[in-house]
């Protein structure tokens, strides 16, 4: 061999056309068939027509023949042909192009699990690790079917060229590349809505496809042309030719896998040769005198293994020389895992093609406790990160796409979302008890992840994952008892958990009120809990014991004091209750209420020891229910209302407090008018708010007004009123100058005479009496016993009832 020398392994005993019985040549069957490399277990699965699929682990690979060995063999449909794994979960897809239908095998549980029914001629097949999909190329039905790993059911067809074969996926834009063999072309497929994009023409009858991550290139195998077409994957144009011979004559492509650690691709050339591609110059760098037709690259261990055409073999090349291998370092920096936790990360290569992984596999780097950064390297490619939570043995639901491009990487992660509360709920402990929960992997051991509580509920924070439990007492007599949970599944979301220790013996409680607020003198209070009355007069505290349950009271009020609360409910459960009543008294609104008063006058009420005063028109109080004397005291030129008592009886209460100003009389005498003659006078203060007329048809009128200064007009037809002064001034004990004396004139005669009859006094008389009368009006004049003769014996009378001191406000005498 030019570049290496090869060690082939041979199917010992399992030839490609199978070892389940002899079966008709047919165009399948007749073809060696493909492979897929597993990354889930390390091993090769291999179609073996006309109905079988063989595994063989890497790990049994020896030196010579002697070593291999298939670990197990599944039973398939007819023309077992294009395999395809799942490398996260262990499903490993086989296409049957005679029975047309898709055989599904769980390698982890060791079964076939389904068979998906498909058009016609099955044979490529490719899983998409993005959507876990897997893609079947329909050769004898232009069609491509989706089908969907978690339904185990087909959910979508996509028409493409005729004998469609070989499928490579393009895992950085989502886009598959379809060999369509009978049309010359490839399909490219946008994968986020099934829809064909383009169709590229290539070489004579394609039958292989894959995707060079590194420089975003696809590389299609011309089974009839013996070359190869390679597409720039940016704008799905053809760039170049390869051309492939071998040492005997043209040869047949058929499978190719692409090589990221070297950039290199393995193209299998049927009967005769295997080549090798120089990716980054696009030329043939070896051939190597093997026979392959599936070809799949096994990353782990440097070795690309194929089916053999002319034996009908399995055969993988381990190269002697070292091939070159270009790493870079990448970093992970990890934020919101709880501290002191071990963590890790496996790196898988995403899928390239139909049947393999490229790149660095199953590569586990542990992360000690003590810090937050991962280091490592990897070849240029695209990688799907898995963190692991090593300290919970659980997988931690974040995942990353890493790229390495030809240089170092930095990736930062946060874990700050990834745990999920577990609660868990105690109900028969007392409250006093305490107790916890320890969490394990399931089946395995105690991760040191636990918590303790007084309370009824303990709350751990998990990853997803699955784990089991248990819960044991840690104090009081049942010290020990534990409850254990087996299994349960920590999925993205909380969950609940009741924890059912034994039933202890019922045990009473002490539900203690204690009171407060109520004076020393107070009489009884008492508490009615549950249907059971208990009162207390010098004790603050009323005690009751019960077993756990709900229990409703009432406490009573206490004379005029209300108990804070007066009623509720009590749930005892495992543990003494107190609960604190604090008594308030009843008090209720008093306000004195005061008109009369101009604004802004000051005025006070005495209640109590206490003198209160104001400045407004109200005094407001909070008292108690009872009876309470009140003195109001006395305000300037106003005669007080007088004191008294009122009484609290459950509501509010308003006392009126009028104030009236004192007043005093003025009396207006007439000189002039003939007998009976009808006249008045109005006497008025703007500012007081007083405009008073009077009227008679005798010789003076009477009014009452408190101090101040007023105009006097009066009224009589036919006759003018001469006045002295047209105001007069009333100011207690003040008299007032220059008085108003009243002489009436009739209109058209000489002044001072007078109409009509007289009184029998002449105006000289009148005008003696005008001056006393006068000093009457300017002092609001109280007369003493002074007569006045003429048409004034009513007036007499009325001066006789005004007799005694000046009207001046005291305030009574207190009782």
């Amino acid at each position: 061999m030019p570049q290496g020398s090869g060690l082939h392994y041979y199917l010992r005993g399992v030839p490609l056309d199978s070892t389940l019985g002899p079966v008709a040549a047919t165009p399948y069957n007749a073809r060696p068939a493909w492979l897929a490399f597993d990354a889930k277990d390390d091993s090769f699965w291999v179609a073996t027509p006309p109905n079988a699929v063989d595994v063989l682990p890497v790990s049994v690979l020896g030196t010579d023949s002697g070593n291999l060995s298939v670990s197990a063999q599944y039973t398939v449909g007819t023309g077992a042909f294009g395999v395809a794994a799942d490398g996260a979960s262990g499903m490993v897809f086989v296409t049957n192009a005679v029975s047309n239908n898709v055989t599904m095998i769980n390698g982890t549980m060791g079964k076939v699990v389904g068979s998906v029914p498909v058009p016609s001629g099955p044979m490529g097949i490719v899983f998409d690790a993005g959507d876990d999909d897997a893609y079947v190329a329909d050769s004898q039905a232009a069609n491509v079917t989706v089908i969907s790993e978690s339904q185990g059911a087909a959910v979508g067809n996509i028409s493409v060229g005729a004998g469609p074969i070989g499928l490579a996926l393009d895992a950085k834009d989502d886009r598959l590349f379809v060999a369509d063999s009978a049309a010359d072309q490839v399909s490219v497929i946008n994968l986020s809505n099934d829809a064909v994009l383009t169709s590229i023409p290539v070489g004579k009858d394609p039958v292989g496809v894959a995707w060079d991550n590194v420089s975003d290139e696809i590389y299609v195998t011309n089974n009839g042309s013996s070359n190869l077409t390679v597409i720039d994957g940016r704008n799905d144009t053809v760039v170049t030719w390869i051309n492939v011979s071998g040492p005997y004559g043209p040869v047949e492509l058929e499978g190719i896998a692409f090589d990221a650690r070297i950039d290199e691709l393995w193209v299998g050339a049927g009967y005769s040769s295997l080549a090798l591609i120089n990716a980054v110059n696009q030329t043939v760098a070896d051939v190597f005198d093997i026979d392959p037709a599936g070809v799949a690259y096994d990353p782990v261990d440097g070795m690309v293994c194929f089916t053999n055409t002319f034996n009908r073999t399995f055969e993988c090349l381990v190269p002697t020389s070292p091939l070159p291998l270009v790493t870079y370092p990448v970093s992970v920096h990890e934020t919101g895992l709880p501290a002191g936790t071990s963590w890790s990360v496996t790196v898988y290569p995403q899928t390239t093609g139909w049947y393999e992984y490229v790149g660095i596999y199953n590569t586990v780097y542990a992360s000690p406790s003590s810090t937050s950064t991962l280091q490592f390297s990897a070849a240029n490619g695209t990688y799907t990160l898995e963190f692991v939570d090593r300290t919970l043995e659980a997988s931690l639901p974040y995942n990353r796409t890493l790229t390495v491009d030809g240089g170092p990487v930095d990736l930062s992660v946060d874990f700050s979302h990834s745990f999920f509360p577990v609660y868990f709920n105690e109900t028969n402990l007392p409250r006093s008890s305490e107790w916890g929960v320890t969490i394990y992997v399931y089946d395995g051991g105690d991760l040191g992840v636990n918590s303790t509580s007084y309370e009824q509920t303990v709350v751990i924070d998990l990853p997803n994952g699955t784990y089991s439990y248990t819960a044991t007492i840690l104090s009081g007599p049942e010290s020990g008892t534990t409850e254990r949970n087996y299994g349960f599944n920590v999925q993205g979301a909380a969950l609940s958990f009741s924890v059912s220790f034994p039933a202890l013996p019922p045990v009473q409680y002490n539900v203690t009120f204690f009171e407060k607020g109520l004076p020393a003198d107070a009489a009884n209070w008492s508490v009615e809990f549950h249907g059971v009355t208990i009162s207390a007069l010098v004790a603050r505290s009323i005690d009751f014991m019960v077993y756990n349950g709900t229990y409703s009271f009432t406490v009573a009020g206490v004379g005029n004091f209300a108990p804070d609360p007066a009623n509720g409910s009590v749930l005892v459960a495992g543990d003494d209750f107190n609960i604190s009543i604090d008594f308030s008294q009843v008090v209720f609104t008093v306000t004195f209420q005061e008109t009369g008063l101009p604004d802004g006058t000051g005025w006070a009420v005495a209640l109590g020891s206490n003198l209160y005063t104001t400045l407004s028109d109200s005094l407001v109080f909070q008292l108690a229910d009872g009876t309470y004397p009140y003195f109001v005291l006395s305000v300037g030129g106003y005669v007080s209302p007088p004191s008294s008592t009122f009484t609290v009886a459950g509501q509010n209460v308003t006392v009126a407090l009028h104030y009236s100003p004192v007043t005093y009389p003025v009396i207006l005498v007439e000189l002039g008018l003939p007998n009976g003659t009808l006249w008045s006078a109005t006497i008025s203060n703007a500012t007081l708010g007083i405009n008073d007329t009077e009227s008679t048809n005798g010789t003076a009128l009477l009014f009452f007004v408190p101090n101040g200064t007023y105009a006097i007009t009066v009224h009589v037809p036919g006759y003018q009123a001469n006045l002295t002064s047209p105001t007069f001034t009333v100011a207690g004990q003040r008299i007032v100058r220059g008085s108003t004396s009243i002489r009436f004139v009739s209109v058209g005669r000489g002044p001072g005479r007078t109409t009509g009859a007289s009184s029998g006094l002449g105006d000289a008389v009148w005008a003696l009496l005008a001056f006393p009368i006068a000093l009457a009006i300017g002092l609001g004049l109280v007369v003493r016993r002074r007569q006045v003769r003429r048409r004034g014996g009513e007036l007499l009378d009325r001066m006789r009832e005004l007799e005694g001191p000046d009207p001046v406000f005291r305030p009574p005498r207190q009782p």
